[in-house]
């Protein structure tokens, strides 16, 4: 039995270009049977990190899950349906981690088109 709190299986670091629009990006795939055969299962990530780092002046913006990201922060308290899926804020030379089950990324850069790095992980 594996330990929950040591991340035991990585995918390698993706770059992810941002612009002015929202863009989303798919991290999961489907579960494949012994077969070889997609069972139709969606295979999650249980970390999400994202690299803002080497980027000047460039916000991102960025949710995940389904939801469409959005430069307009917009406080989850007062919603409790929305607190399923959270817009981020990530400042330039900065990292955000998170520990939440993921299966896509949006993500929307204020002014000029940037590229940041996303990693993942699983438990």
């Amino acid at each position: 039995m594996g330990r929950t709190d040591v991340i035991s299986r990585w995918a390698g670091t993706v770059s992810f270009a941002l612009i002015s629009t929202a863009r989303r990006l798919v991290l999961s795939s489907y579960d494949k049977s012994p077969s070889g055969l997609a069972d139709g299962r969606r295979e999650f990530w249980d970390y999400v990190e994202l690299d803002n780092r080497g980027n000047k002046g460039a916000i991102i913006f960025w949710t995940i899950n389904g939801r469409t990201a959005s430069s307009v922060l917009a406080a989850t308290f007062a919603n409790v349906a929305d607190i399923r899926y959270p817009n981020f804020r990530t400042y330039s030379d900065s990292i955000e981690r998170l520990f939440i089950r993921a299966t896509s990324i949006s993500a929307i850069a204020t002014g000029n088109a940037t590229t940041v790095f996303i990693n993942v992980g699983k438990y």
